[in-house]
């Protein structure tokens, strides 16, 4: 059950924040800067990471639905092996940015980024916009990746 709430949570927090950048756009508010240089504005994306493939749309839901498809699989084997592990809740935060990102793709086309990072010291990263979903896939592949190539107890 952790693993179908941290995924619900994911797409309601997404979608409740996304909420609220577009309400703040229509008071006006179209672009605001956090400490650290963090700045909020909301871009839409066709493509993939990057804006990567925007030409094809279908290309990227098919891609996006295959890869939760198959997380989601692999989270349902993790899931009859233990009662809950570190690499369930990675692919739970897979599922549930993936999820998220595809249901803006098939409701309205492009998903809605609006997280910069302007004074990131790697240049390349500043140029990115990302949503909550999209950390959650980072911070989920990052977590299986390390649980994939460091030894640990309870396999």
């Amino acid at each position: 059950m952790i693993y179908l709430g941290l995924i619900a949570g994911i797409i309601g927090g997404d979608a409740l924040i996304k909420r609220s950048v577009m309400d703040k756009e229509l008071e006006g508010e179209d672009r605001w800067n956090l400490p650290h240089g963090i700045e909020i504005h909301r871009m839409e994306n066709d493509g993939a990471a990057a804006g990567l493939f925007s030409e094809q749309k279908t290309m990227v839901k098919a891609a996006n639905g295959a890869v939760v498809f198959t997380t989601a699989l692999a989270l349902l084997c993790e899931r009859r092996r233990k009662k809950h592990s570190l690499a369930g809740i990675a692919m739970a935060m897979i599922v549930g940015g993936g999820l998220s990102n595809q249901l803006d793709r098939v409701r309205t086309g492009p998903v809605s980024d609006f997280v910069r990072f302007t004074k990131c010291p790697v240049k390349a990263v500043r140029h990115l916009v990302f949503n909550i979903s999209d950390f959650f896939i980072l911070i989920g592949g990052f977590v299986l990746s390390l649980w994939e190539v460091f030894p640990h107890h309870n396999r």
